[in-house]
């Protein structure tokens, strides 16, 4: 990530509200270790049950969230920039509790 790429970065963290105990030292060091990912339509961030591979904090888009009943894909919700997931995951070690995709 190039220097201009990361204090973009800086500002969008900054207004996470996740975020917002950190300070700006903390949230620069983040955004250097942070790797961006480019999703298409469709694409899978996570899946349910899966290990939880980190925090996910949407830039831009946005992604749906759904899960797997006996005989359906129920969507719980859909989630936008800003928005985060994974966390408790990150925090428990505990699998994905639901799938989310890119729309």
């Amino acid at each position: 990530m190039d220097t201009q790429e990361t204090w973009s970065l800086v500002e969008f963290l900054t207004s996470v509200d996740l975020l917002s105990a950190l300070t700006r030292i903390d949230i620069e060091r983040l955004a250097r270790s942070a790797q961006s990912r480019l999703l298409a339509f469709g694409d899978t961030v996570c899946t349910a049950g899966e290990a939880a591979e980190g925090l996910f904090i949407v830039k831009s888009g946005v992604l749906e969230v759904s899960r797997q009943d006996k005989h359906d894909r129920i969507v719980i919700g859909r989630i936008g920039p800003g928005d985060y997931l994974g966390e408790i995951g990150m925090l428990t070690g505990a699998g994905h509790a639901a799938t989310v995709k890119a729309l």
